[in-house]
């Protein structure tokens, strides 16, 4: 299997609107991102997205 990983640091605006961020092939590097940024911040929330297979094809809102 040669699966790559995929990572993508997700920011989440105030508003709902998603931006990705970065990408990356390592959970690691995606936190240390995430902890990079996360001070001042405009974003109400930063996420880490994917996994072995990838990104997820879409991601769940709320609906």
């Amino acid at each position: 299997m040669s699966t790559r990983e995929r990572f993508r640091v997700v920011g989440v605006r105030s508003n709902g609107k998603r931006v990705v961020i970065s990408q990356h092939d390592s959970r690691e590097v995606a936190e240390k991102v995430v902890r990079l940024i996360e001070f001042g911040s405009p974003f109400k929330e930063l996420l880490i997205e994917g996994g072995p297979d990838g990104y997820p094809a879409t991601s769940g809102g709320k609906n």
